[in-house]
């Protein structure tokens, strides 16, 4: 139900029917429709699974999710061209009602089947920036087949985490870093770099 985070798929205005994962009744029927309940066959949640779990890193995931969009749309308009000429010649050689039913079954499945492609595109992404991380594959890595890495904090967050902690993670001089200082232990170097840069 958020149109930046959603791919479209073409539905001639002809068609008798809609995909099954786009169907059901609700309150234009007189109906309520079950919205707490979780179905993967069900394009509401598939969508929605996508744009909330993009909304919890936006700035990392959403780039990913606008790239398949462009992908799967360029691949739907594509397909509309070769479908518009073969629903023309069934036009000229069956009649409309033959048409009509031809692009009908065709949109459905390709909008049952871009929501079973979304729900598999949710659990790449799933996987790939769950806990934080920003895993990718690693055949070296014999422990996880896997490359975790964490992306950078925004200059607005180093500048928070200065304002709101002040000298405490500065990086001390060369010779107070050797030495330390009475009552406060030698730091790493290599912990302190988050903020040395202040």
């Amino acid at each position: 139900d958020d149109s930046s985070t959603t791919a479209h798929f073409p539905i001639y205005g002809s068609a008798t029917t809609v995909p099954a994962a786009y169907a059901g009744k609700g309150p234009q029927d007189g109906v309520t429709p079950p919205i707490l309940t979780f179905n993967f066959q069900s394009a509401f949640t598939v969508f929605n699974l996508v744009s909330n779990w993009a909304y919890s890193r936006w700035d990392v995931i959403y780039p990913e999710v606008k790239s398949k969009i462009l992908a799967v749309e360029s691949q739907f308009q594509g397909a509309i061209n070769t479908l518009d000429e073969q629903a023309l010649l069934k036009y000229e050689k069956e009649g409309a009602a033959s048409a009509v039913a031809f692009t009908t079954e065709q949109c459905n499945n390709m909008g049952n089947s871009l929501v079973q492609q979304w729900g598999a595109f949710f659990g790449q992404i799933f996987m790939k920036y769950r806990d934080g991380y920003i895993i990718s594959a690693d055949d070296d890595n014999q422990a996880c087949g896997c490359a975790p890495a964490n992306a950078p904090y925004s200059n607005q967050w180093n500048d928070r985490i200065v304002k709101d902690t002040g000298n405490h993670y500065r990086v001390p001089s060369e010779s107070a870093l050797l030495q330390g200082r009475q009552g406060v232990p030698v730091r790493s170097a290599d912990k302190l770099k988050l903020l040395a840069r202040r």
